[in-house]
């Protein structure tokens, strides 16, 4: 019989679950609806019985789960007061779920799971000090050090979306309550922003990919829309380098896809603006963990390695 744990991420609409090996490989996944189950135990019955399913199909052994999610609290195992998901207040889903299935569970917010992810499985694999950024309707991240997560005293550790690069009196508001942040900026939101003022129309109606389109073929508007990315972005990582000095600091997420057109501005400004002793010292990568697997891996990585081997 295979021993595996079990990966879940926890998403405002869908819920990504898998089996995964001591090899890192996912063995079997499915995916639930995160909306349909308005009632907290509803949602913990049907993660249990998605679980069981897999573990009966592949004649395997469940060790532990790993749960990535926004609004996660390591600390005490719970989900607090998420925004995107049906259940509001302070649900116990370590608990719930660990009661249910007879193995540890452990938690871990989506960003600092995706950055545990790629240490263990992706492009940082073998470093030490690293920094994830999730480039996706917002700007998430992780900040790993020694090989351990920073949480912080508030578990807000990693927040770098948050970081302020405009100081301007007309910059962008952010859903945090601060003005300028990267993630107004940087996030594939507003990267729309930036187009619909830069194309002249703010009624067009855009989304990131049509913009990473535009450039492929040439639009001299939109590979200007990611150069400016790449300078916000650039003098982000200069403080991010500056206050944890990482190896690497890797991009995730969907708007990473345009790289090749933001990359060389995002250089040039990081460097401008770091200063000389740690130029050139902080490699900048592109994750290599993809979609749907890339979540259910970070949310396994979030388990103790022995776990497995014991």
């Amino acid at each position: 019989m295979t021993s595996v744990v079990a990966g879940i991420d926890i998403g405002g609409t869908n819920t990504k679950i898998g089996l995964v090996s001591a090899e890192g490989k996912i063995i079997a996944s499915n995916t639930l609806s995160t909306a349909k189950y308005v009632q907290f135990p509803d949602y913990i019955d049907a993660i249990s019985s998605a679980i069981n399913d897999l573990m009966i199909a592949q004649d395997a052994q469940l060790k532990a789960v790993g749960i990535g999610a926004a609004s996660a609290n390591y600390k005490t195992g719970c989900i607090e007061h998420a925004a995107n998901l049906p259940w509001k207040g302070i649900e116990p889903i370590c608990k719930e779920l660990s009661g249910r299935l007879g193995v540890p569970v452990y938690l871990e917010n989506d960003a600092n799971a995706a950055a545990l992810g790629e240490l263990k499985y992706g492009a940082a694999r073998g470093l030490e000090d690293m920094v994830m950024i999730t480039l996706g309707t917002g700007v998430g991240g992780g900040v790993i050090s020694h090989g351990k997560l920073i949480h912080g005293a508030n578990s807000c550790g990693g927040e770098v979306g948050h970081l302020r690069i405009d100081y301007s009196d007309n910059a962008r508001q952010c859903g945090c309550g601060s003005q300028g942040c990267l993630e107004t900026y940087c996030s594939a939101t507003g990267v729309v922003r930036t187009a619909k003022e830069m194309y002249g129309d703010s009624k067009q109606a855009l989304t990131s990919l049509e913009i990473y389109n535009a450039a492929c073929s040439g639009d001299q508007t939109a590979i200007e829309i990611f150069k400016t990315v790449g300078k916000q972005l650039g003098r982000a990582m200069a403080l991010i380098i500056q206050v944890t000095d990482p190896q690497a600091i890797v991009l995730f997420g969907g708007l990473a896809a345009a790289n090749k057109f933001f990359m060389p501005s995002l250089e040039e400004e990081m460097n401008k603006n770091i200063m000389p002793v740690l130029r050139g010292k902080c490699k900048v990568l592109i994750s290599t963990l993809n979609g749907a697997d890339a979540a259910i891996l970070g949310a396994a990585a979030t388990i103790p390695t022995n776990v497995l081997n014991n």
